[in-house]
């Protein structure tokens, strides 16, 4: 792969051009990471508000009816709901792993399974979170295009 970066002063927007031979699941991943980098998600974080890049979230879970956005060191909140947040970055490598929470893939470092068909995915932070049986089908599906 070569990456070439050039600077145009009078350039108003960033543009990304990805030359290839023939379209394959490498492209595609490499789109939506890219796409991915600039969708954000607004959250607080002490009592500010703050935009959260989509690229930079490990995963966001439901405890207490209050939506929590977890990235490798902090913890963001949000006043979105669940199924809102799937419905917005499910392009972007998100899958549902259980019916509290969301998971980007592309941060999941391994998966282990368990008993009762449950999965212990384990995150480049070294974070444990656990799929549960009715959504084990949906992440193989999203590992597969991955």
């Amino acid at each position: 792969m070569i990456v070439k970066l050039e600077e145009h002063k009078n350039q108003k927007e960033i543009e990304v051009l990805i030359k290839y031979a023939r379209m394959s699941p490498l492209i595609k991943k490499l789109e939506k990471i890219i796409k991915s980098v600039d969708k954000t998600i607004k959250c607080t974080l002490d009592n500010s508000i703050v935009w959260v890049n989509a690229s930079d979230i490990y995963y966001i879970e439901v405890v207490d009816k209050r939506t929590f956005v977890y990235g490798e060191k902090l913890v963001y909140e949000t006043n979105y709901r669940l199924y809102q947040l799937l419905n917005e970055l499910s392009d972007f490598g998100f899958v549902q792993i259980s019916k509290s929470c969301i998971l980007n893939i592309h941060y999941l470092d391994s998966i282990k399974p368990l008993i009762n068909s449950r999965l212990q995915a384990t995150l480049r932070n070294g974070e444990h979170i656990y799929v549960t049986r009715k959504y084990v089908s949906e992440i193989h599906k999203k590992l597969q295009g991955r």
